[in-house]
């Protein structure tokens, strides 16, 4: 219960009722058919439980972006990030 509220306080502004709301409107319509544009969320529950530990939004997004696009394992994206990928490429 706390990671699920840790997860809406960190991610609030992707969490939308409308869409809640619309599904529960439209029945006819499939869920994934609200997402066809862009899913809110890219990668496991995993990777979330570890991605809330960064407290600087921009960095966050950054491990989010880079352990979707290039198939990070929960592992390699702990293991990126102790080793500051992040603040490295941004020095650079």
């Amino acid at each position: 219960m706390k990671n699920a509220r840790k997860f809406y306080l960190t991610y609030k502004d992707r969490i939308d009722e409308t869409v809640f709301n619309l599904f529960a409107v439209e029945k006819s319509e499939t869920v994934f058919s609200f997402f066809e544009e862009k899913p809110p969320f890219i990668v496991s529950w995993s990777h979330y439980l570890q991605l809330m530990r960064i407290e600087n939004e921009d960095e966050r997004s950054f491990y989010e972006i880079e352990s979707a696009k290039s198939g990070w394992s929960v592992r390699t994206l702990q293991r990126q990030y102790n080793s500051s990928l992040y603040e490295r490429l941004a020095l650079s």
